[in-house]
């Protein structure tokens, strides 16, 4: 939904021969892109994770370097990560659609987006969204650098508590030492880097 990812770049520390990984791979907003050509300034390979190929087939030749994998984020995560034997240096996690308010009627837009998860993952839920989230953070924590920046798009504050897509993340996050570098509202995403 937001832009938030634009900003990641004053936070990262030493990047070469790291990982930069994006889970939820670019659905017109840029991020694809952007992670991709950052990621080959700062010498580190970039990984994208999707579940649907769309953003491959429509961004492969603009971004030759991304290495794409066609997955479940939390399975790749747990499967496929270990396997690279590498360090991540940058993550940007959004994924799994978030229902913004599940008090509205949905537009036809949304109920194409519910039937499309429906038929092809699991129903669109919010709680499964953060705990799909959640799982990936936890399976990613081991291979942050030191140094490491953390960008959530699709998350927020209310009544002073994180909610949102990866909300449960933040938390799980400022109990391993990150600090919140940047939580701007009208970009509903927040990033965090570990001091």
């Amino acid at each position: 939904m937001g832009a938030v990812f634009q900003y990641t770049e004053p936070y990262l520390g030493d990047t070469s021969g790291t990982i930069f990984l994006e889970i939820g791979s670019d659905r017109y907003e840029g991020s694809t892109r952007f992670f991709h050509d950052l990621s080959h300034s700062q010498k580190a390979e970039f990984h994208t994770v999707d579940l649907k190929p769309d953003a491959k087939r429509r961004l492969a030749l603009e971004c030759p370097r991304a290495r794409w994998h066609i997955k479940e984020g939390s399975k790749w995560c747990y499967e496929d990560l270990p396997e690279l034997n590498k360090s991540i240096s940058l993550v940007y996690l959004d994924n799994f659609d978030y229902i913004w308010d599940t008090n509205a009627p949905p537009s036809d837009h949304d109920l194409h987006i519910y039937d499309w998860y429906e038929q092809n993952y699991t129903k669109l839920d919010n709680q499964d969204c953060q705990i799909e989230h959640l799982r990936q953070m936890i399976a990613i924590y081991p291979y942050l650098t030191h140094d490491a920046v953390v960008c959530f798009d699709d998350t927020y504050t209310v009544n002073g508590c994180w909610v949102g897509k990866c909300g449960p993340a933040v938390v799980y996050l400022l109990t391993k030492g990150f600090e919140i570098k940047r939580a701007e509202k009208f970009e509903c995403g927040v990033i965090l880097k570990r001091l």
